[in-house]
């Protein structure tokens, strides 16, 4: 339509291209729309109304992203309004604007709120918004100089919480940044014996352009390992070292490193977090050989217990190190999926202090729930499916000892169906759901983690101010985030000109003269795909005879033993596949067509690296699933001189953010092959345009801004997510002679809909007082609803069928039921014989079912015969409070009477 519509314009001249730019600033997460009396710019209709775009570059100043078509010499008249995510906050307060076009194009430049005010010169590089602020850049533009860059990144930070710095927003607070690995190498010179260290290549180590480049006092937490035989003095020495970066190291045993980091992340988690299901997992290669012989263990995953143990040790002990090192201010930035259990652990740690002191406050007997079933009750909420633990409470007016915490999973994370084959599934999302922001760096991964949140633990999401995506967990809400990142730029220009690679690069291709060479490069484990690489490239030499004697495979695998056996196995088929397809297509005089080296440990020296993508005309690429992968983005900067193509799995995230790369399906052997034709075939002016298309987005999310981001995003959403409540206070007469009349209040809002109350005010108004009356809810309060999400889409109320409580919930009431003092009401939507149900075992607590329409009074009124059983009077509008005023009905009964038959119309 667009299509015609612009062709229309072209030939007859009847249309004008019409081009908006409106400064305007704004909140984080708000945006501008127009909207105009012509039907292409919604005829002044809100829901129709047109979304404009900025970037950090040209903000404040936002423009349609395409020309608007209206017609030509008719006036025309419009308006910007302010959004907040789809929902309208206010039309600027000025008549509507008005223009009569009678040229081609025309572009307007207009003020937010001001009848004037042009700004001038603001050509954009980028183009595009997507949800949360992401940016979506101009596939046309090319690529900004360090200069700019850094000007885009001091932009992006102004655009922000209209303009409010990240320096501001983290005004009082450290980072402190948590990984498995710490991102250092260590080295030992025995003859002196002493140690030092220095950053790697890591995205969250200290380098130009990076984290620790923002201004902000940053530390760094994570594993090192110097072996179990190293004493207490070596210890000392390697922490001093590391110290003096801000470095935090946790020293761990062997066994640990077998059982937590090799037996659980690696042999379970990885293989399940790339889809790879349970049966796989257990028949295959992924599984040690002891697990194929034994039906048990193939079948009965409870074997791998001992390894959860261990792994939760391990979280445990990064748990305590993170809140030793931080303070309540501080944000907590917990990276990937060795360390899922931490935030969690964390908030337990948090919460001590605060049961400590509820301790000291509630002694003495008269108190019905005890300090320590407080905090056993708090700790124990049961998630739906088994999973413990999902959420700790906040008391109000303890914010203070709310550490700020990110948790950013860098692998993707597998399907709901797969994820809930894991043993100890619930549990994990459990120690995400902790964080107050989850990372992903592509839509699919956090799609599949919402879907698992939703269909495993029965947890709703919703999309938030900003388009964000916020996961609703006990009335608070977990925002994720969808964040990209891209390669150093300064540093790989760095190793560029002080490692010359080229010098590197000139040798390997004289090693094969006259040829073509294709990279890769991956780790020597299944996931990895590189046996379909094989296959595909035996294909393209079966099939396209045009490249015989023209083409080498240049293959390096890298070998960091943390999957052994995987790697193992995997690397016996690809010296197989090497041979065959050597022993088909190579010869004497031509040489080899697959050059294969293996690369002891986790990467390639930079040099090397580089060495290899100046080399090569194509970087193939056949992962069967992955997370993202630098080294594309590498492949694209460092070929500056002569463009090379990129042929990338479409089942990785590589394939999603870079426009200029061939997609293939790498289970399709045919494809790759044709891929690979297309590839090596490409003119250079098509090569050079694909490179061009990707050049701004891999020169322009350095790790800085990928840190600013998500912080900013946390910061000020948690800034501005204070509910507006609104609150209503009465009093309402107690049912019986001489009651007297009770405060009643309530409150409503877009938030949690309630103040939570303190333990500690709740103990000190129980201990002011003589006479007490709890109205306790049942289904969400004191009993768990059941996640009927996880089955059904459309939200309806949770059924309970009168489940028992838990034994320490029962065991509170039935002792603050026992004082005389004290007058226990439940409430409850339930119908009356399940609430007997549940309630049999407590005789004295009065229960109100259907919300009040069948009610019994409490059991000291039954006793003394100043209650009564009736008709919804005195308690039958417990559901709202206590009584509505009306006179209780029927007669007097005896406890045993009230027992037998407790509930009465």
């Amino acid at each position: 339509m667009a299509t015609s519509m612009e062709a229309q314009v072209e030939g007859c001249g009847l249309y004008t291209k019409l081009h908006l730019r409106v400064t305007a600033h704004t909140a984080h997460g708000q945006s501008i729309r127009v909207s105009g009396s012509s039907i292409t710019m919604g005829r002044h209709n809100t829901t129709e109304a047109l979304p404009l775009v900025t970037t950090p570059a040209e903000y404040p100043v936002w423009r349609t992203p395409k020309p608007i078509l209206i017609p030509r010499g008719q006036t025309h008249s419009y308006s910007y309004a302010l959004f907040s995510g789809n929902e309208i906050m206010n039309w600027e307060d000025l008549e509507p604007r008005v223009l009569k076009a009678s040229r081609q194009t025309v572009t307007t430049s207009d003020e937010f709120g001001v009848a004037t005010g042009v700004p001038k010169n603001l050509e954009g590089k980028f183009m595009g918004t997507s949800p949360g602020g992401s940016l979506v850049f101009d596939q046309k533009s090319g690529a900004g100089s360090e200069e700019e860059l850094r000007n885009l990144l001091d932009a992006a930070e102004d655009m922000k919480e209209g303009g409010t710095p990240l320096s501001e927003l983290m005004q009082g607070r450290r980072l402190i940044l948590v990984c498995y690995h710490l991102p250092v190498i260590l080295s030992h010179d025995e003859a002196t014996d002493t140690w030092a260290a220095k950053f790697n290549e890591s995205l969250i180590a200290r380098s130009e352009d990076s984290v620790a480049d923002l201004g902000l006092e940053t530390r760094w937490i994570g594993t090192v390992q110097i072996g179990d035989e190293a004493s207490d003095e070596t210890k000392e020495k390697v922490t001093t070292v590391l110290e003096a970066m801000n470095c935090h190291p946790i020293f761990v045993t062997t066994d640990m490193i077998e059982k937590a980091y090799i037996g659980y992340c690696k042999g379970i988690l990885w293989p399940s977090f790339h889809n790879v299901d349970i049966l796989d997992l257990t028949n295959s290669c992924w599984a040690p050989e002891t697990d194929k012989t034994s039906p048990e263990l193939t079948w009965d995953r409870s074997s791998t217990q001992n390894l959860f143990s261990a792994y939760k040790d391990l979280n445990q002990m990064f748990a305590q190190e993170v809140f030793n090192t931080s303070g309540p201010n501080d944000v907590i930035w917990i990276h990937d999926y060795h360390l899922m259990l931490v935030p969690k652990m964390v908030r337990q740690l948090e919460l001590i202090g605060l049961d400590d002191d509820a301790s000291e406050t509630a002694t003495g007997s008269d108190v019905g729930v005890a300090a320590g079933n407080l905090n056993e009750g708090r700790s124990s909420l049961h998630t739906a499916g088994g999973g413990r633990g999902l959420m700790h409470e906040y008391a109000s007016g303890t914010e203070g000892y709310h550490r700020k915490q990110v948790f950013f999973l860098h692998i993707p994370f597998s399907t709901s169906q797969i994820f809930r084959s894991l043993q100890q599934g619930n549990e994990l999302i459990a120690g995400m759901l902790h964080a107050d922001v989850v990372g992903f760096h592509a839509f699919d991964h956090a799609r599949h983690f919402l879907n698992a949140c939703k269909r495993n633990m029965g947890l709703k999401f919703q999309s938030r101010t900003g388009g964000l995506l916020g996961v609703e967990v006990n009335g608070r809400t977990v925002m994720v985030v969808i964040r990209h990142v891209s390669i150093e730029v300064v540093t790989v220009d760095r190793h560029m000109k002080e490692q010359n690679p080229q010098a590197a690069a000139n040798v390997l291709k004289a090693s094969h003269p006259d040829k073509r060479l294709i990279a890769g490069l991956e780790t020597c484990q299944r996931l990895s795909g590189v046996a379909l690489k094989f296959l595909g490239f035996e294909r393209l030499l079966d099939e396209y005879p045009t490249w015989a004697n023209k083409l080498v495979l240049y293959q390096t695998c890298l070998r960091p033993n943390n999957r052994p056996e995987d790697e193992e196995v995997t690397s016996k088929e690809l010296k197989d596949l090497v041979k065959r397809i050597n022993d088909k297509h190579g010869s004497d005089e031509y040489g080899p067509v697959v050059v294969y080296n293996e690369v002891e440990g986790s990467g390639l020296p930079p040099q090397d690296r580089m060495a290899i993508w100046l080399a090569c005309d194509v970087l193939l690429n056949t992962t069967v699933r992955e997370g993202l992968n630098l080294d594309c983005f590498e492949f694209v900067y460092v070929k500056e001189e002569s463009a090379g193509v990129i042929v990338a799995s479409e089942f990785g995230s590589t394939s999603s953010v870079l426009n200029g790369a061939i997609r293939t399906n790498p289970f399709d052997v045919d494809a790759i092959a044709l891929s690979l034709d297309k590839a090596l075939a490409m003119d250079d002016a098509e090569k050079a345009n694909r490179r061009h298309r990707d050049l701004p987005y891999v020169t322009s999310r350095p790790s800085k801004m990928w840190t600013q981001l998500i912080l900013t995003d946390m910061l000020s959403i948690n800034s501005s997510s204070s509910p507006v409540l609104t609150h209503d206070r009465n009093t309402v007469p107690m049912a019986g002679p001489g009651r007297g009349k009770v405060l009643h209040e309530y409150s409503t809002g877009s938030g949690t809909g309630f103040e939570k109350l303190g333990a500690k005010k709740v103990v000190d108004a129980y201990k002011s007082t003589k006479n007490r009356v709890f109205i306790l809810d049942y289904g969400g309060t004191l009993r768990e609803n059941e996640a009927l999400s996880k089955y059904i889409k459309s939200d309806i109320n949770p059924c309970h069928k009168g489940r028992k409580l838990e034994q320490v919930v029962q065991e509170s009431i039935e002792k603050l039921s026992a004082d005389p003092a004290n007058q226990i009401y439940v409430v409850s939507g339930l119908a009356r014989s399940p609430l007997e149900a549940a309630f049999v075992d407590l005789p004295l607590v009065g229960l109100a079912a259907s919300n009040g329409l069948c009610y019994t009074a409490h059991a000291d009124e039954m006793l003394d015969g100043t209650g009564g059983l009736g008709s919804s009077g005195s308690l039958g509008s417990l559901s709202g409070g206590l009584g509505g005023g009306g006179s209780g009905g029927g007669s007097g009964g005896s406890a045993a009477s009230a027992q037998e038959g407790r509930l009465r119309r």
